[in-house]
């Protein structure tokens, strides 16, 4: 398979700094070489914004649009979309990019990532990505970015959080969106697929999957300084990516928020190989 390796090295505001890091360490110490051991050809297309930036605003939506792009020429071309970004809100360019006709996306986060303007206590912009992508918040700004358009809430599972706000949380779990904590997932093993099932049938039928790191379990792979040991272990994760690829085309994927800081024995860096050749193994 070709692969478009899309690359934004941006920390909202700040490039190549923190986790703006994480997408070019993750390819140059072994994710793109154990790419191309497995038979896939890597291309890298990275987005550099053009002048100074102002506010994180200003970043968060200049690099969706600059996502949208790569992700939609990529898809014409016959490319699987791999992005690889230093923050979350990447995802609304990708969206984007592959428009939101029976689009679904799966969210594999330890933060929940749907608060609002309203419902945060931090202000933190990086905390509202799936949010603005249900059309929750920001939409002057998110409709600005090409192809965009709200996924529906029956079309989103949200899997591995454990770290929500109290006001994100109560959002989230009102919508139709499929919502199940790192706790539940380890409670019962049954409740991705009863998860997935609920996608399809709400009419689902290809996804992007967006995996931030800090779902991985913080002791067997450290991503930032925000994972849990609370978090899912790597083999959870890879069977879950299994059989959301048995059940939906993956038409592209997100892998973020990897602050190489966090990770000097490169631990992240061998399970994000072994994760993404489970999500590219039979695409």
């Amino acid at each position: 398979m070709q692969i478009e390796a899309i690359v934004s090295s941006y920390a909202l505001s700040r490039h190549h700094f923190g986790t703006g890091n994480g997408p070019d360490h993750l390819l140059n110490n072994g994710v793109r070489d154990d790419l191309e051991a497995q038979g896939h050809a890597v291309t890298v297309d990275e987005v550099v914004l053009p002048g100074e930036l102002d506010t994180d605003v200003e970043a968060v939506f200049g690099v969706a649009n600059a996502v949208a792009e790569r992700v939609r020429k990529a898809v014409r071309n016959g490319l699987f979309p791999l992005v690889f970004a230093g923050n979350c809100n990447s995802a609304i360019g990708a969206v984007a990019g592959l428009g939101a006709e029976n689009l679904g996306v799966i969210w594999l986060d330890s933060h929940g990532d749907f608060n609002t303007p309203d419902t945060t206590a931090t202000g933190f912009l990086d905390g509202m990505g799936l949010a603005v992508i249900a059309g929750r918040c920001w939409g002057n700004m998110a409709k600005q970015v090409p192809g965009f358009a709200p996924v529906p809430e029956s079309h989103i599972a949200h899997i591995g959080g454990n770290q929500f706000d109290a006001d994100e949380e109560k959002l989230l779990r009102s919508t139709g969106a499929q919502v199940i904590t790192a706790t539940e997932y380890g409670e019962n093993r049954s409740m991705p697929d009863r998860a997935l099932a609920a996608l399809s049938d709400a009419g689902v039928r290809h996804v992007y999957l967006h995996l931030d790191l800090d779902v991985l379990n913080a002791e067997e792979a450290p991503a930032n300084h925000y994972g849990s040991e609370e978090a899912l272990s790597v083999a959870s994760v890879e069977t879950l990516i299994r059989a959301v690829r048995e059940r939906f085309a993956i038409t592209a994927c997100g892998i973020t928020s990897y602050n190489p800081d966090c990770d000097p024995e490169n631990r992240t860096v061998r399970a994000t190989a072994r994760l993404t050749r489970a999500i590219l193994s039979t695409l």
